[in-house]
């Protein structure tokens, strides 16, 4: 059985993208139909916590299951035993439920983000400097005291929930278990 990988991409430009709340766009680019689709693969694999928010229709036009990427994070953090967890992110996944919200109420995790400032920061980190290939100390010692807070706040671990927050912050970097959502889905995926 194959796996079909799934990359969206923000797209300023397309005339048939669709837009996202900060004005990017989004461009959802089909291959075979879902009759094929059916017969090859076994679910799709959205390669992007954000991109998440469209789950549900990329599952009705591809006609496959999506291997949400919240739900293989649900299950590496119980089987942790942890209850409460921090979540740093885009925005998007801090405080819509398309992410947090599923964490919650398909999981029964509890969910503690970082407080209205310390967001902002993390997402301008994410879009202003790892999205660009950018990786700064200063940063990664601003991810490191949010985390702290995070744990102050009862957190047992942490998710890092964007695909390229793990370039930033490392194990050694903070004293709580760090789940990093790109890792966690690909071993899901290909298992």
């Amino acid at each position: 059985m194959y796996h079909l990988l799934l990359r969206l991409r923000l797209n300023r430009t397309t005339p048939k993208s669709r837009r996202l709340e900060n004005g990017n766009r989004f461009v959802m680019r089909s291959g075979p139909g879902p009759q094929s689709l059916r017969c090859q693969w076994g679910w799709i694999v959205i390669c992007t916590n954000t991109m998440h928010k469209l789950a549900a229709e990329v599952e009705l036009r591809g006609g496959l299951p999506v291997l949400h990427i919240s739900d293989a994070t649900a299950v590496r953090i119980k089987n942790s035993n942890f209850t409460r967890v921090g979540l740093l992110g885009t925005h998007y996944t801090m405080e819509q439920d398309f992410y947090k919200g599923r964490l919650i109420d398909k999981d029964g995790l509890n969910i503690i983000i970082p407080d209205a400032h310390q967001r902002g920061n993390v997402h301008d980190v994410i879009y202003g400097e790892l999205c660009n290939g950018i990786v700064k100390q200063e940063s990664r010692e601003k991810y490191v005291k949010i985390i702290q807070s995070l744990k102050e706040q009862g957190a047992q671990g942490v998710i890092l929930d964007c695909t390229e927050i793990g370039w930033l912050v490392k194990p050694g970097d903070a004293d709580l278990s760090l789940f990093e959502t790109t890792l966690i889905h690909a071993d899901m995926a290909a298992d």
